[in-house]
């Protein structure tokens, strides 16, 4: 039985039940911490009137999680009183809860994706929240999304005093995403650079595992990159190898990924994430079957026949190929991709016709239009409805990470932009 997660904004009907998860929640997890006289005191101060107030006034919002329909979890944000971060931009993540049957479910993620979002719409720069200095799990949580520790405030639970931690996160410009229609209503997105947490030549929305960033950013990037798509969703990628291999999706960690250049699923609740610096990425789904594939499609990928993997691997779950779409992202561009004049050798001895993928360089070399040649590969398999963004990695700086480019300035290391693809769950 698939379980329907939503996020809404509150009513004055749903004040009972953001009471109940309030005070659940946070017995639950601190009940423990206090004399039952203190405990008893601060919960007081939670009336329904004082609940109703807020809700009423415009300086606060709510958005509640459900799961089936029951309220199981809710954001409150406000104007900030903390300390550690400057008055003007910045608003509150005044509460934070929901329910234990409800923690692992993808909705804290949801809720966090509405705070950003409700954020930005109040142009705030920043938004601050406190947090229990023991509260380890919430810290972790708050760090993925780029959240830092800015130092203690006292929060006090009738005449207990806690030491909480003030953590912010500087908003800085939403992360852009280019979507492509012939993939229909699938959530899907090509990302490109803006919008993350790297800083330097990697800034700034950097999702690449082999980048050399300290990965607790990497991770802070690729939950900004979910959130941006399928809020609440994990992102399931392969460790890209420039082959042919697709593989179906499963749980495997980070840290254990399997060598392949694509990945397919039926399962909702999942995104499919494929890393690219100039090479192409494909999106692929059929929409009928609720079936979805992503592919790295560099030069030699391309040519193996990742994109025919991936298709052949979708059937195998039940899609069919003249039911397919797929769509060609951000990728080097004729214009910026000079090769030597033994690189055509390979792609002609395997379709003659290819030639037409070259053309004459200014300097006298060969230009390869990869996007064309996917597209082409696409059409030849048999998919009917393909899709090519046209957007030049390397030419592009402020838009996009390019291998290529960092390497011409002879750069240490460079970002990789990431693509996905998912069924809601």
């Amino acid at each position: 039985m698939t379980t329907a997660l939503t996020v809404r904004p509150a009513t004055a009907a749903d004040l009972p039940a953001i009471d109940h998860v309030f005070r659940t929640s946070f017995c639950d997890t601190f009940a423990h911490l206090y004399h039952p006289r203190d405990l008893a005191t601060f919960l007081a101060e939670f009336t329904p009137e004082a609940w109703g107030a807020e809700l009423g006034n415009p300086a606060y919002a709510f958005q509640v999680g459900e799961r089936d329909g029951d309220i199981v979890g809710y954001a409150k944000v406000g104007p900030n009183k903390l300390p550690h971060v400057p008055a003007d931009g910045t608003i509150e993540l005044k509460q934070f809860y929901l329910l234990k049957a409800a923690h692992g479910s993808g909705l804290a993620q949801r809720l966090m994706a509405w705070v950003i979002d409700e954020a930005r719409h109040r142009d705030a720069e920043r938004i601050a929240l406190s947090v229990f200095g023991e509260n380890h799990r919430a810290q972790a949580f708050y760090a993925q999304y780029g959240f830092v520790d800015r130092g203690p405030v006292t929060f006090m639970v009738g005449e207990h005093p806690d030491e909480d931690r003030v953590w912010s996160r500087e908003l800085g410009p939403a992360p852009r995403v280019w979507r492509a229609p012939a993939l229909g209503g699938v959530a899907h997105g090509f990302l490109g650079r803006i919008g993350g947490r790297s800083t330097g030549a990697m800034a700034s929305l950097n999702c690449g595992w082999g980048s050399g960033e300290d990965l607790r950013i990497v991770r802070a990037n690729r939950r900004i990159a979910a959130d941006a798509v399928l809020p609440g969703a994990r992102i399931v990628s392969p460790h890209q190898v420039h082959s042919a291999v697709a593989v179906v999706a499963g749980d495997w960690p980070d840290s254990d990924r399997p060598h392949a250049d694509a990945l397919v699923t039926d399962r909702p609740g999942i995104l499919l994430g494929i890393l690219t610096a100039d090479c192409a990425p494909v999106l692929f789904a059929d929409v009928e079957a609720g079936v979805v594939g992503a592919a790295h499609a560099g030069w030699k990928g391309a040519l193996a026949g990742v994109t025919d993997s991936t298709i052949a691997t979708m059937e195998r779950l039940g899609a069919r190929r003249e039911r397919i779409a797929a769509a060609v992202g951000p990728c080097i561009a004729r214009a910026s991709y000079e090769v030597d004049h033994a690189f055509p050798e390979p792609f002609l001895r395997d379709d003659p016709a290819a030639e037409r993928f070259f053309a004459e360089g200014p300097a006298g070399k060969p230009h390869f239009d990869l996007e064309s040649y996917v597209v082409a590969r696409l059409a030849t398999a048999g998919i009917r409805k393909v899709e090519a963004l046209g957007q030049d990695t390397y030419a592009q700086e402020d838009a996009f990470y390019s291998y290529r480019r960092a390497t011409h300035r002879g750069e240490p290391s460079y970002g990789r932009q990431i693509s996905l693809i998912g069924l809601p769950g």
